[in-house]
């Protein structure tokens, strides 16, 4: 094979474990799909029509940009509702304000900017 030709071998190679890595974040190993980040969210009801598994729009902890989150009060409450088997946390940057999440962040006590704006309800 000449230098052309295994160049050419080594890109189709890349193309392809390339392709093969976006399915496996795609897809996760539990069949269920995944849950793809939304940020910029407005109201609850845009995270609704973005993906049903979501339920609420949120703050992250510095409170500069909102993201739709699939709410919880307790690790628990993330488990049977269609979410990837990693997501299996329930952490809470501010009270009332928790979210399931496969990272398990577990913020102290005023970790997070506790003063917020509220998000206001679809009209």
């Amino acid at each position: 094979m000449d230098v052309v030709g295994r160049r050419t071998a080594g890109v189709g190679v890349r193309l392809l474990v390339a392709a093969w890595g976006c399915w496996v974040a795609a897809c996760s190993a539990d069949d269920v799909r995944a849950l793809v980040p939304v940020s910029q969210c407005t109201n609850d009801e845009a995270c609704v029509e973005a993906d049903d598994r979501y339920d609420v729009c949120q703050w992250v902890c510095e409170g500069h940009v909102t993201y739709c989150q699939v709410s919880c009060e307790q690790d628990g409450d993330c488990r049977g509702r269609g979410l990837p088997d990693d997501y299996v946390f329930c952490d809470i940057p501010r009270p009332g304000e928790g979210f399931c999440n496969p990272y398990g962040y577990g913020y102290p006590d005023g970790a997070c900017d506790q003063e917020v704006p509220e998000i206001p309800d679809a009209p």
